[in-house]
């Protein structure tokens, strides 16, 4: 089971050239610590300066725009 400050994507979707980007332009809002596991990448929110869950939703869309302009 998951910690409610984790959020679990696939490396086969999103590459970790990808995921530094995101995490580099959000590194104001919040500190988050990426490590691959099994198939899946594992970011760790933490020092939120919103609301946790909110965090990651609004990282997760940015994540998923940012993929859709690199294709």
């Amino acid at each position: 089971m998951k910690n409610k400050n984790e959020l679990l994507v696939s490396f086969e979707i999103f590459s970790e050239d990808l995921l530094q980007t995101a995490i580099q332009a959000s590194r104001e809002l919040a500190q988050i610590h990426v490590e691959r596991v099994a198939d899946h990448w594992v970011l760790t929110f933490q020092d939120c300066q919103y609301d946790t869950a909110l965090t990651k939703h609004e990282f997760f869309n940015y994540l998923i725009n940012l993929s859709s302009v690199a294709l």
